[in-house]
């Protein structure tokens, strides 16, 4: 077998991306408001934040919306802004609403098989949740007080121990979308600070 050679790859939008943009959209419909912040964590090929950008366009909400990735910045639309992160290192401030669909695969063998580049943007670790607990222990000090959180995750990547640890930094979760596949279980998860 061969390695891939696409080092420049984007992550292009699958079922876990179309399921956090309608969870999304269906948050902000029900809370936007002037002035929001939104932060797309890890936004790949930009399609999340794109999709936010479209829904409060046509709701004439104006917004400040930021993209992050480890990667280089890619196509935006205008009006969002980019910083180049490793999840928060380079973010700054407090968000009303932050979204992330992260690497949550377990890491495999066949990994090896994968250029470095695909393997970032499908292995989340060698459960599938470490980078998701990083996010997760990093997320408080840039949640605004009444923000939320809408984190994708599979059941592939221990969900119950995810959501544990969010619950034990002080975060109210609850499931507000799901899909499920014959290989796994893809779940939403709605955080926010305990009042």
């Amino acid at each position: 077998m061969e390695v891939r050679k696409q080092e420049k790859s984007r992550y292009e939008p699958g079922e876990d991306s179309f399921l956090l943009l309608n969870a999304a959209v269906k948050w902000l419909e029900a809370n936007a408001r002037q002035g929001i912040r939104v932060l797309d964590m890890g936004t790949g090929s930009g399609f999340i934040i794109d999709g936010i950008a479209r829904s409060l366009a046509e709701r004439r909400i104006n917004a400040e919306l930021w993209a992050s990735d480890i990667d280089e910045k890619p196509k935006l639309p205008k009006g969002v802004s980019f910083v180049r992160s490793d999840l928060f290192s380079s973010v700054h401030g407090m968000f009303d609403l932050v979204l992330f669909n992260p690497p949550y695969l377990p890491e495999a063998k066949e990994d090896r098989y994968l250029a470095n580049a695909e393997k970032a943007q499908l292995v989340g670790g060698p459960k599938g949740n470490e980078l998701t607990l990083r996010f997760l222990d990093q997320l408080p000090l840039h949640l605004a007080p009444d923000g939320t959180c809408l984190l994708l995750t599979s059941s592939v990547a221990h969900p119950d121990e995810t959501t544990l640890h969010a619950v034990s930094l002080g975060l109210v979760v609850q499931s507000v979308a799901g899909e499920s596949f014959p290989f796994e279980r893809l779940s939403v998860f709605l955080m926010s600070r305990r009042k």
